[in-house]
């Protein structure tokens, strides 16, 4: 019984280690994909001066996960737009549907939502051109510290389920 009770124990620390890993890997992924909706959001305003309801709804149908998801709930919240300001149905969108946003990448993300449709087109591009690399600047310190972290995760919910096997046999 005992032993049953140990691997039980060893396997609940590697499910939590896989967790972990999985966050980072999910929040790799996120900062990645909205690089790249913010990319072709910039395109499409710089070439064809395409308004926000439009690309809000576009980008919702075309970018995949995350992105995707945000856009299409901003797209969703457009419709609320004389009752609160773009500025907050974004910031609503950012707290609801990107959790998992460090604290840096959240504030330039925000900062982005109260220039959009705001300022001149230059300020625009501008301020999505500093959200992009704020963004890219995290997904390429997580993509560089992320085997360095599943190998330290693992480690240590291993040594700390062995541990714990230990002390109950």
């Amino acid at each position: 019984m005992s032993l049953i009770g140990a691997v039980m124990i060893l396997a609940a620390c590697v499910l939590a280690a896989m967790r972990m890993v999985r966050e980072e890997t999910s929040r790799l992924r996120t900062l990645r994909e909205l690089s790249a909706a913010l990319a072709r959001l910039q395109a499409e305003m710089n070439l064809h001066l395409t308004d926000l309801p439009s690309l809000a709804k576009s980008l919702g149908g075309e970018c995949s996960d995350r992105a995707g998801r945000f856009f299409a709930g901003l797209s969703a919240k457009l419709d609320k737009l004389g009752e609160k300001s773009f500025p907050q149905l974004w910031a609503e969108n950012v707290r609801e549907l990107l959790p998992e946003l460090e604290a840096e990448d959240r504030e330039a993300f925000l900062r982005l939502g109260q220039t959009l449709g705001r300022y001149e087109l230059d300020e625009q591009l501008a301020a999505i051109e500093e959200c992009r690399a704020t963004l890219d600047r995290s997904a390429s310190q997580l993509a560089q510290c992320l085997p360095e972290r599943r190998r330290l995760a693992f480690g240590l919910m291993s040594a700390a389920g062995a541990l714990l096997c230990i002390l109950l046999i």
